[in-house]
């Protein structure tokens, strides 16, 4: 296993040879940003940098420097995720409650039966003991129905605030990546960027058709198949893109400061690593559709995505087409 702390720090050995490196870098950032003429305000000079940023050394310099920040939508991401978790687990007590409760209700009827039997014999001995056994035991199923109705009220109340959570929530626990919420959230306020200060940003939506799946019966290999696509997608974006899963088969790539003809070499890149994967025991046959939006101020969000939707309406001999074109 690879030393840690020992690549760390042969990285960050001459720290006033990175700093200069990273100064520099600053300098070139901003010159592009004046050519391009671009506000250099902190979120647009964020963008620049990575979307420039090619150098590797640099990348596990930043990578390294990064791990002590903490970016606030992601914080919120974890947070879900832990909301999530702790429901789940809540809901996993109840139902080992309920389960109790009705193996009691079980063993209730049992004992009725016993006593039933009893009566046509003529043991007052054992009737007593069997209808002190009942009484005993009536008794702990009124205080277990009591317990589990205050239970069930607390937990319906704990239900209602994850459903609250959850329709607000930015994160995808599932794939782990950011939902349609959070990019819906994105969009508008790049469209406001966009008015503003007149640069280009754009929306690619990535869908795997229905027919790449027909042949696959088991959910397991289907879930593995989207997450490894949506794992893929994060692993290609650069740090300035926001990855999202928007429905289904479906997912988003939004990128700023990205002009169409950037975004078009963007798609093509992702398309050949989407094309490339591979999964033992799985045979697909993996079709893409693929749609690109660039940001119009005039359009809402929602809109704008419309528009990319409609865009992804494709037949099966235009995606064939396009895969060929990529080598496949």
């Amino acid at each position: 296993m690879p030393n840690t702390k020992n690549d760390q720090s042969l990285v960050l050995k001459d720290k006033a040879e990175l700093t200069n490196q990273i100064n520099e870098f600053a300098q070139t950032i901003i010159e592009q940003m004046k050519n391009d003429n671009i506000q250099i305000t902190p979120d647009n000079f964020e963008v620049y940098f990575y979307k420039m940023l090619d150098n590797e050394d640099l990348k596990k310099n930043i990578d390294i420097i990064n791990k002590a920040s903490i970016d606030p939508a992601k914080h919120q991401a974890n947070m879900e995720m832990k909301v999530k978790k702790s429901f789940i687990s809540i809901k996993n007590m109840l139902q080992l409650i309920i389960l109790v409760y009705k193996n009691l209700n079980t063993m209730n009827r049992i004992v009725c039966d016993d006593i039933a039997n009893l009566e046509k014999a003529n043991s007052i001995e054992s009737k007593d003991i069997i209808y002190s056994f009942q009484k005993e035991l009536i008794r702990l199923n009124e205080l277990l129905t009591r317990h589990t109705e205050l239970l069930k009220d607390d937990y319906n109340g704990i239900l209602d605030t994850f459903k609250s959570i959850s329709s607000n929530s930015i994160y995808d626990t599932d794939y782990g990546i950011f939902n349609r919420n959070y990019l819906v959230s994105v969009i508008e306020n790049e469209i406001k960027n966009v008015n503003k200060f007149g640069h280009n940003s754009t929306l690619m939506l990535i869908e795997l058709q229905e027919r790449s799946l027909s042949n696959i019966t088991n959910y397991k290999d289907k879930e593995k198949i989207t997450k490894t696509i949506a794992n893929t997608l994060i692993q290609t974006s650069r740090r300035s893109d926001f990855v999202a899963h928007f429905d289904d088969n479906c997912f988003a790539l939004f990128m700023q400061h990205t002009n169409m003809d950037n975004a078009k070499q963007a798609q093509d890149r992702i398309a050949k690593v989407l094309y490339g994967i591979k999964f033992d025991h799985i045979n697909l046959s993996s079709e893409f559709a693929f749609s690109l939006v660039s940001l119009d101020p005039s359009l809402s969000a929602e809109e704008t995505i419309s528009d990319a939707l409609d865009k992804l309406e494709q037949d099966e001999t235009e995606i064939q087409t396009y895969k060929r074109s990529l080598g496949f």
